[in-house]
């Protein structure tokens, strides 16, 4: 066993409001700058399906101006004017606002995000421009295969469920959108219950909680997945006759962020498909030739998950690529990786631990993640130690754990019709 030698962090504090708003502080010595972020428990996992997109298209509002800051040049003006940066993202269980700022600055950044947070005003004529920006991002999506595939392969592992559909949402919802439905939207999910305010860097706890307890701690609050048994494999085809190549995500459903079994699925993927050193990469592309790209992703969240191979293959070799990625999911069930691949895997992973380490954003970011999903609050060095003691027995029984036939979930973009269905099922075995 390679035992981890991670430079210690320091330990984070945390404190929670009477309001249910929970503040992460992790200080950072040697550091001159400060990475700032508050999380809402607000993705596209809480939306209904007659507003699938709102969460995404509200963090694009909120730049349209606050309370204090009255519109996106204001806005811009006021974080570059401190040398920050700031911005957004969403993904299916959260939206995260953040910013960069010296240590001199902390106080200016963070007002900067609770403003975005707390106080958007959603002016109603920006709201029918924004659509539009929001709608070409929907083009663009559409115009790439890659990205297709997923969202079907999400599609068909969660049907008509808030899981399956797409962050960005359709065009014809994003159109219907009015500023009622964004009030009501923040009214349900903006509550400083679902909010935590993750701070890292050049600071201490007192004075962090200082501040986020003067923005946020008068704040009033405002008033689950399904757990579906698969019992046969699933095949989704989107025919698209125009693209180059066919691009295909092979996987299956997976277990949630606080599965035991966590660590060992993510050494498992090392070794399946990250990387140019990966069995996919070396097997299903540099020995076969099947595949220009070939990879493979987790994505696990409070209490569902996935793994998933994506490749983008000539279409004449399409069942060859399935082959070729089934034959390293049944490879690696039986038959124990040697010591020197596991290795190689595991440092993989312990890499980026190490350099986020580094990075205050980075580190406020890695902690935000877990508490938003609801997992113990451990640091890169007790994950890296996790990851770093994972044997080779761990990945075999993870794996025969994960891969089963019914388990097995294929979806395709390319000249494929529906009535071919029943032939891209009959490949999709792996015992």
């Amino acid at each position: 066993m390679v035992k981890s030698s991670l430079p210690m962090s320091e330990p984070y504090t945390l404190t929670t409001l009477s309001n249910g708003l929970r503040i992460i502080t992790i200080p950072m010595a040697g550091v001159q700058s400060v990475g700032e972020m508050v999380w809402v428990s607000a993705g596209t996992r809480h939306e209904t399906k007659k507003v699938n997109g709102i969460a995404h298209f509200l963090e694009h509002m909120v730049f349209k101006g606050t309370k204090k800051f009255k519109n996106s040049e204001v806005i811009s003006r006021t974080v570059e004017g401190i040398g920050g940066i700031l911005n957004a993202y969403t993904d299916t269980e959260f939206t995260a606002y953040w910013c960069k700022v010296t240590k001199q600055h902390f106080d200016q950044g963070l007002d900067l995000i609770s403003q975005l947070a707390i106080y958007p005003t959603l002016p109603a004529t920006e709201i029918k421009k924004e659509s539009g920006n929001v709608i070409e991002e929907i083009n663009r999506r559409e115009d790439r295969p890659d990205e297709i595939g997923l969202e079907e392969f999400f599609s068909l592992l969660y049907p008509d469920q808030p899981f399956g559909r797409a962050t960005l949402g359709t065009k014809e919802i994003v159109s219907s959108l009015r500023r009622s439905d964004f009030e009501r939207f923040r009214q349900s999910h903006y509550s400083p219950d679902k909010m935590t305010v993750v701070i890292a860097g050049a600071v201490t706890p007192a004075q962090v909680e200082k501040s986020v307890r003067s923005i946020f701690g008068n704040l009033k609050r405002y008033s689950t997945v399904p757990a579906v048994r698969q019992k046969v494999p699933g095949v989704r085809l989107y025919y698209k006759e125009t693209t180059a190549q066919a691009h295909i995500y092979l996987g299956a459903r997976a277990f949630a962020q606080s599965d035991p079994d966590r660590s060992i699925f993510y050494v498992l993927n090392s070794i399946l498909g990250q990387g140019m050193s990966s069995r996919l990469f070396l097997n299903v592309r540099e020995k076969k030739g099947l595949a220009y790209s070939v990879s493979s992703e987790t994505a696990l969240y409070s209490d569902a998950g996935l793994w998933v191979a994506y490749a983008g293959l000539n279409k004449e070799k399409m069942q060859d690529g399935i082959g070729g990625i089934l034959e390293e999911m049944k490879r690696i069930r039986e038959v124990k990786v040697g010591e020197k691949e596991l290795t190689e895997a595991k440092e993989k992973i312990r890499g980026p631990l190490v350099f986020l380490l580094e990075n205050p954003f980075k580190v406020a970011e890695f902690y935000g993640l877990k508490a938003v999903t609801n997992q113990e609050l451990e640091g890169p060095e007790q994950e890296a130690e996790a990851v770093m003691a994972v044997t080779a027995e761990d990945v075999r029984r993870v794996a025969q754990r994960l891969f089963t036939n019914a388990r097995l979930n294929l979806a395709v973009v390319g000249p494929y019709k529906p009535e071919e269905k029943e032939r891209f099922l009959k490949v999709l075995r792996i015992n």
